[in-house]
């Protein structure tokens, strides 16, 4: 009885980590947005005008904050 356990244990445990290192299917992309024309922000120039949505899905344009200073800060969850 111990040894048929454990061997089922054994096999388990190989079958689970060959399962978890084999790789994941690739995500596809999302549509690639290609601006007509990209602005290059300048040291000590306003920022180009933009619009951005929050993680409520509630859209924010840098035109909103102007006069106050403003810190941008995201993550990318497709970062390595």
């Amino acid at each position: 009885m111990r040894h048929t356990l454990k061997t089922i244990l054994t096999i388990s445990s190989l079958l689970f980590l060959a399962a978890a290192t084999q790789p994941t299917p690739p995500r596809p992309d999302a549509p690639a947005n290609k601006p007509e024309n990209k602005k290059v922000a300048e040291i000590g120039e306003p920022a180009p005008l933009f619009a951005l949505k929050d993680q409520h899905g509630k859209t924010h344009t840098l035109k909103e904050y102007e006069g106050k200073i403003v810190v941008l800060e995201w993550f990318n969850e497709r970062c390595p």
